[in-house]
Order: structure tokens, then C-alpha cells, then sequence
């Protein structure tokens, strides 16, 4: 089978290309300002430059600035996760025709074995584990981030030294130097580690949403397009399966001769 992908995934690589470029401008913005701290000798270059465009700001320090932007970034990398968690469920009955079950304990890897088989997606590599073990390590320290707690501070500090391993083994394959960090020293390198595990591993939870060509030729809206004639009906349908469910034409083609 051809390549197959949902509108939630990518929608999430789109939310995701955003949030990554401007975290980076953040990032370059921040550096920059403490640069001109240094050129013109300044203790407070917050103040100097926000003037220039007629805001007050007193007392910021780049380094809280730094490590703000990045947990904030955290927990906006995994609300953008969430929500594709909430569109692959509506998608999964869709598709699978079969009602998606969890449980309120359930991490999301947790949730998504008790609906589909992780055992193929393992089968790409030992690293496959290792990612989830990274994106689960996020998601404790968006709940630390969120919902500060001695109880949430404690989870994430022992999952963090539980898991060094893994965490370790996706630094190298990214061939990172500066991510993962511990929860005290999460920074922009974090950001763009947790965004790009997402964006190699969720496409692999979608092509287990894939249904076969039966299903998909069975799930084209004909209805939708009365008065189109045989040809203008045909194309309508390839343009369907291309844009739902990011088949290529060769793939469409197939599905529409089944």
C-alpha cells in the first residue's frame, strides 16, 4: 500500500511548522537582546530595546525569558498532540468502524494499545520505544509545567532518571547535543527534539488507521456530486481519497477500480 495519512496528522505537522518557527524567532529574539546588553554595555537591555517600540519592560532577565519560552513551547507542542489524539478517536470509528475505548489512567501510548497493535510500529526499531519514552517524559513535564506539584515534580524527576537510557538513545539518533534536559533545564533544543519525535513517529500510528481499498472505495461521498457526469464523478473521487487520506493517484486509481 501506498503512503496514507489523515487530516490529523497533518494538521498537526502544519500547527507544528508554525509553532517550531516561532519558537526559533523567540529564541533568535532573545539571544539578540542580550547581545545588545553586551554592544552597548547596558545592565538591563530589555528595558533599552522595548523602549525603541514604546513598551515598558523592567527587570527581564534572558535566561528566565529563555527557559519560559521553552516550557510554554512544551505545553503547546503537547496541546497540539492532544488534539491530534482527539481527531485520530473520530477518525478511528470512521475508518475502523469500531468505537475507540480508553480509560481515564490511561497515558496516550497506553490508550492506543488498547485499540490498535503497537508490536508492527515496534518492529521499525528498537528506537521506536525510546521515542515514546521521550514523548512520554514531555508529557510529565507539561503536567509539571501546568499543574506544579510536589507530587507531578517528583514523577518527572524519576521518570527523567528512570529513563536515561532511552532518553539517550534518541539524543544520539537525532545526533542532539543540547536535548533532552532534565526538567529544571528544559530550553529551546527540547522544543524542537519533542516537536520532531512527534512528527517521525505519529505518521506510523496513522497508516494503522489505513482500512484497505474496499473500505476507502466504500467511504467515497458519490452521493455529494448528483448531476456530475461519469468522468467529472470519477475525478471528484480521486480528488477525494488524494485529499482525505493523502493517497498518491496510483494508489486512488486502484481503490477506485476495486
Amino acid at each position: 500500500m501506498s503512503k496514507f495519512s489523515t487530516h490529523c496528522f497533518r494538521d498537526f505537522k502544519k500547527f507544528i511548522g508554525e509553532l517550531t518557527a516561532t519558537s526559533a524567532g523567540i529564541h533568535v529574539a532573545i539571544l539578540f537582546t542580550d547581545d545588545v546588553g553586551l554592544d552597548l554595555d547596558i545592565n538591563d537591555p530589555w528595558a533599552e530595546v522595548a523602549k525603541r517600540y514604546k513598551v515598558k519592560v523592567d527587570g527581564l532577565q534572558s535566561q528566565h525569558v529563555l527557559s519560559s519560552a521553552s516550557r510554554l513551547n512544551i505545553v503547546n507542542v503537547y496541546s497540539g498532540f492532544d488534539l491530534y489524539l482527539s481527531s485520530f478517536r473520530k477518525i478511528f470509528f470512521e475508518l475502523q468502524g469500531r468505537e475507540w475505548s480508553s480509560d481515564k489512567k490511561d497515558t496516550p501510548f497506553e490508550e492506543f494499545q488498547r485499540n490498535i497493535s503497537l508490536n508492527d510500529i515496534k518492529k521499525l526499531g528498537d528506537i521506536v520505544q525510546c521515542q515514546m519514552d521521550l514523548i512520554d517524559y514531555y508529557r510529565l513535564a507539561r503536567n509539571t509545567i501546568v499543574h506544579p506539584s510536589k507530587e507531578n515534580g517528583s514523577a518527572v524527576r524519576k521518570y527523567f532518571q528512570d529513563h536515561t537510557n532511552s532518553l539517550l538513545s534518541v539524543k544520539s539518533h537525532y545526533g542532539m547535543s543540547g536535548a533532552p534536559n532534565s526538567y529544571e533545564e528544559l530550553d529551546f533544543h527540547d522544543v524542537k527534539l519533542f516537536a520532531r519525535t512527534l512528527l517521525d513517529i505519529l505518521p506510523e500510528f496513522d497508516a494503522t488507521l489505513d482500512p484497505g481499498d474496499e473500505r476507502l472505495k466504500s467511504l467515497i461521498p458519490y452521493k455529494n456530486w448528483p448531476n456530475y457526469n461519469e468522468s467529472r464523478k470519477s475525478n471528484a473521487a480521486l480528488g477525494f481519497l488524494k485529499n482525505e487520506y493523502g493517497i498518491d493517484q496510483n494508489r486512488a486509481l486502484k481503490v477506485l477500480a476495486h
